[in-house]
């Protein structure tokens, strides 16, 4: 009888844990407040993301003085609730800086620092304010992390690349664009898939769609008949029919829309859907027909006309951001990186009034992010930048004449 009992009990318990591993796996999003601390009380609220491009938790922290930080913190915590156990803080000259020290001490957070009314990134910061002894009785300190640096330098033709891939993030992919070829970089691996054989000095078609990298395949002849696809995911190369011929001089981009890109061939007034995922190329839009159109958002018809006059591209809704001061700004799904005087900072829509400066850098340029990081072209340099520091990851000189469309990131499931 007791023997049955036991039995009963263990199977009870393997079920238990087994249905409790089912429900973190299959969880999507958690949205929770509590609070932390003893002798100063924090205030946390907690947000789980869980969708197609991210797997993260925000972490907005909320002091007695009502000063407010958020924190963007990556998934590795099986999706569990209430992972800040504590918050450190450091406070000199009017500045206020705060880690969370998370419930698995597995590690702490990078500090956010605060003064005037502005949130600053720990690397804005650590230099000036001295913060190495504050961050050295952090446990398991997330920043104390080391990178191989292990250049390499390839040559095309009269142009060469000098390329750190040890600064990559596991599963993080690059694209690069080399006039001839495009070199798709991980921190393990370097291949090129070559596209034309001959220079074309910008990168007007080449575009990331979904998953995939998508850019024509360039020959002697004026017109455009196959293009090739990267699966970023797998790895594999496809070359991909256009099932017409497109003009190589006339053909511009309309934009990327649900994981299908729109050209415009100016030279017959006809604009193609592409899905890489089915491989299909449908034609959208022709003199008997108006072209697909998003306009601040919405979804329209166009005639080809006008979309030929104004060489028209889609524009996407930025009336979240609109109260924002801004000199430019791109918009991700639950995020915006912005510029304004000279500063780039991150904002997530959910806070839209708790923007972070990441840093100072007037001369960045083709500004682009991916999970917690920064990618710019500042003159022949392109940088990554996160709470590890700013890193190197590419020089060419030609990056001074040629720096828009040049690259992409993406973060492999």
């Amino acid at each position: 009888m007791l023997k049955k009992s036991l039995s009963f009990s263990l199977i009870f318990v393997i079920f238990f844990i087994s249905y409790q591993y089912g429900v973190n796996l299959l969880k999507n999003s958690h949205s929770i407040s509590y609070s932390v601390g003893e002798k100063e009380v924090f205030k946390i609220d907690e947000d789980y993301v869980k969708n197609s491009n991210n797997d993260y938790y925000l972490i907005k922290v909320t002091n007695k003085d009502n000063k407010e930080f958020v924190f963007d913190v990556n998934n590795i915590f099986n999706k569990q609730k209430q992972i800040v156990e504590n918050v450190s803080t450091y406070e000199e000259n009017g500045w206020y800086c705060i880690s969370l020290i998370f419930s698995n001490k597995r590690l702490s957070s990078a500090p956010l620092c605060e003064k005037g009314g502005t949130v600053f990134s720990y690397n804005y910061v650590k230099n000036n304010l001295k913060l190495e002894d504050f961050v050295s009785k952090l446990p398991n300190f997330e920043c104390n992390k080391e990178f191989i640096n292990e250049s390499e330098t390839s040559n095309n033709g009269n142009s060469s690349i000098m390329i750190n891939r040890g600064y990559l993030d596991d599963n993080e992919i690059m694209v690069l664009y080399n006039y001839k070829n495009l070199k798709v970089l991980s921190n393990e691996t370097g291949i090129d898939i070559t596209f034309s054989n001959e220079d074309n000095y910008k990168n007007t078609l080449g575009r990331r769609v979904g998953n995939y990298y998508i850019i024509p395949k360039y020959t002697s002849s004026a017109s455009l008949k196959e293009y090739i696809k990267f699966d970023y995911d797998s790895s594999i190369k496809t070359i991909v029919s256009f099932k017409t011929d497109l003009s190589k001089q006339s053909t511009f981009v309309n934009g990327v829309y649900n994981d299908k890109l729109y050209l415009f061939d100016k030279s017959t007034l006809t604009q193609y859907e592409i899905d890489p995922d089915s491989e299909s190329v449908v034609i959208t839009g022709n003199k008997d027909n108006d072209a697909f159109a998003v306009i601040n958002g919405e979804e329209t018809s166009i005639s080809v006309y006008e979309m030929n006059e104004k060489n028209l591209t889609f524009t996407f809704d930025n009336d979240m951001y609109k109260n924002i001061k801004h000199d430019s700004i791109i918009i991700y799904d639950s995020f915006a990186i912005y510029t304004f005087n000279g500063n780039i900072y991150k904002v997530y829509s959910k806070y839209i009034n708790n923007p972070i400066l990441l840093l100072n850098e007037p001369a960045a340029k083709e500004i682009k992010a991916n999970n917690d990081s920064i990618f710019y072209i500042k003159d022949d340099t392109l940088f990554k930048y996160n709470k590890f520091g700013n890193f190197i990851i590419a020089k060419s000189n030609e990056f001074r004449y040629n720096y828009e469309n040049v690259y992409d990131v993406y973060q492999k499931n």
